[in-house]
Order: structure tokens, then C-alpha cells, then sequence
């Protein structure tokens, strides 16, 4: 097995549970199918962006702000920016 994914998946879930959002068995499900849905190369990095985010969801690596939808976060970088240049 990938330790490093199941680390991951662990650090994601006790985020959840920090946030007082925890996930169900049901939302663990929808959690790996949604996660399938990108590169297996990316799901580790994934997984961390949400947690170091606090985010309740997994969303595309931020590195790409094209394919990104408005409602998703910005990243840390993308705010200070806006910050820095008042937007």
C-alpha cells in the first residue's frame, strides 16, 4: 500500500473532525470516488492542500487557477497578492 496516501487520508479525516466536520461513512465514499477522478500521481498533494487549507472538500491542485471555478478557494499566494495590490 501507498503510506503516504494513507497518512493523507488519515490527516484529512482528523482535520474534518477538528473543524467540528466530520465525515460520515457515506461522505468517506463520495470522498474516494471524487478523488479517483484525478491523477493518482496528485491525490497525496491533494488531500494536503485541503488540510493545510481547512478546506472541507478536494479541489484541483491550485497550481492552475484556469481550470479553477469561482466558487473554489484561492490559494494563500492569490490572496496575499490581491492584498498586496488592493484589488
Amino acid at each position: 500500500g501507498d503510506t503516504k496516501l494513507l497518512s493523507a487520508l488519515r490527516a484529512f479525516d482528523q482535520m474534518r473532525t477538528r473543524i467540528k466536520k466530520p465525515m460520515t461513512e457515506r461522505a468517506k465514499e463520495l470522498l474516494l470516488a471524487k478523488l479517483q477522478t484525478f491523477p493518482s500521481r496528485d491525490w497525496t498533494a491533494i488531500l494536503d492542500q485541503s488540510v493545510m487549507s481547512c478546506w472541507q472538500g478536494i479541489f484541483p491542485l491550485g497550481g492552475d487557477k484556469a481550470q479553477r471555478t469561482a466558487s473554489e478557494p484561492k490559494t494563500f499566494t492569490e490572496l496575499l497578492q490581491e492584498a498586496q495590490h488592493g484589488y
